[in-house]
């Protein structure tokens, strides 16, 4: 469905076709913020950056990957064409406590805060391109013949979103709670689509190297 569709749909909803007390704009907003919490919740928009990797740099924030950055799910040097696997630094701190002075081309990343990561081991040399795979906000609709990026199986949500918002204004919170399941039961199934996809994708790209038992985080095998 397109923007104009969705709004229809909403105030169809609400039994307020002409739009009689919802002006356009403020509606469009409102499938502005549906779109948002789907992004953010499901994880429904993805999106992949190149970045060089950068010589004797390990840490990375997430406004120098993008500007519509929520959170990175994988990342993959390029250049080698392998995939970094995700680690904690608690991990790293026990396998070898001088982890930070290891140089080398990056095997792993690991999450420092919600908008800082980092790479081990630290890049002997630039040159190298890290492909960032990552969860995005989605873009503004532009027109009403614009549609949104979450999948056709979601726009239904924003539709259920709008009519939840738009029973809030009129303080009918019983009927908002009752039009709020449904959004949150697509959320959750939004949520359940990624987890497979994101199982079957990690399953088909593994490397052989990341298989094996003996990798040793200081450097050595």
């Amino acid at each position: 469905m397109n923007r104009g569709e969705i709004r229809s749909r909403i105030l169809d909803g609400l039994n307020d076709p002409g739009a009689i007390f919802w002006a356009t704009a403020e509606m469009d907003e409102v499938i502005e913020d549906g779109m948002e919490v789907m992004a953010e919740e499901a994880q429904s928009v993805k999106r992949t950056a190149f970045v060089p990797f950068r010589d004797g740099t390990a840490y990375y924030s997430l406004r120098g990957i993008a500007d519509d950055v929520i959170s990175i799910y994988r990342l993959r040097d390029e250049t080698n064409s392998q995939n970094l696997n995700p680690v904690t630094l608690s991990e790293l701190d026990s396998h070898n406590e001088r982890w930070v002075d290891v140089a080398g081309n990056p095997e792993r990343w690991f999450s420092i805060s919600w908008d800082l990561f980092g790479i081990y081991p630290v890049p002997a040399a630039g040159g190298g391109i890290m492909r960032v795979d990552y969860f995005a906000w989605p873009r503004t609709l532009m027109d009403d013949l614009d549609e949104p990026e979450l999948s056709l199986g979601d726009h239904e949500s924003l539709v259920d979103y709008g009519i939840y918002e738009g029973l809030l204004k009129r303080w009918d919170f019983k009927r908002a709670v009752e039009a709020l399941s449904p959004f949150a039961r697509e959320v959750l199934g939004a949520k359940a689509r990624d987890g497979v996809n994101r199982i079957e994708a990690r399953d088909m790209s593994r490397s052989r190297g990341a298989t094996r038992n003996a990798t040793n985080l200081s450097g050595t095998r």
